[in-house]
């Protein structure tokens, strides 16, 4: 089950790659169905490439998992026009206690090269804001790649700007005690803080 449904007659699974058949044709902006499971996975994998990474992680299960619960873990829009996928924006919901606000963080938003500065990424942007103000979610959060100047130019135009945060991350397994004397406090008061060993996760 997909994140979302669209309404109406089932229509055409949707070429992958394709370009639209003739300019100028209407550019829409939907929710993602469930015949949308493997172009979905194409687009975010077609993004992972063009940041340098080809392990393709993001797979039909990973899909499934990440949109079939209520409320899904992820949701998705995709732009289309001539029956052909153009792009996807992702979007996941969450709280920010210290600012005391709600808050939609877009994971990915990705047009294909050929279909670029034709307003794409903006329309999709604009499709999550106006999602998020039924929810009502009250701020757009996202990060972008110091190297992606284009990205980042986009959107300061759009009116967006940094929060003065640095992303980080690693993975839950590999998260490491500051020092092997470290403790923590328990019931029966503090004991040493021993990390489990993990194997290497593949994202950190």
């Amino acid at each position: 089950m997909s994140a979302m449904h669209e309404s109406g007659p089932p229509q055409r699974r949707i070429p992958e790659g394709a370009a639209p058949r003739r300019s100028g044709q209407a550019l829409r902006i939907r929710a993602a169905a469930a015949r949308d499971a493997r172009a979905v996975v194409a687009l975010v994998n077609e993004l992972s490439r063009e940041e340098g990474d080809w392990r393709a992680l993001f797979t039909l299960a990973a899909y499934r998992r990440a949109t079939r619960g209520k409320p899904p873990l992820l949701r998705f829009l995709l732009a289309e026009a001539g029956g052909c996928l153009l792009g996807h924006v992702a979007w996941s919901v969450g709280f920010d206690a210290g600012e005391n606000y709600k808050l939609a963080f877009v994971m990915d938003l990705y047009v294909r090269p050929s279909h670029r500065r034709r307003g794409i990424a903006t329309e999709l942007l604009r499709a999550v804001a106006r999602r998020a103000r039924l929810q009502p979610q009250d701020r757009l959060c996202w990060g972008v790649l110091p190297r992606r100047r284009s990205a980042r130019q986009f959107y300061v135009a759009m009116g967006a700007e940094p929060d003065g945060y640095l992303p980080m991350s690693i993975a839950v397994g590999r998260l490491r005690a500051r020092s092997a004397r470290a403790a923590v406090t328990t019931a029966h008061g503090p004991r040493p803080f021993a990390s489990a060993p993990s194997r290497p996760s593949a994202r950190t």
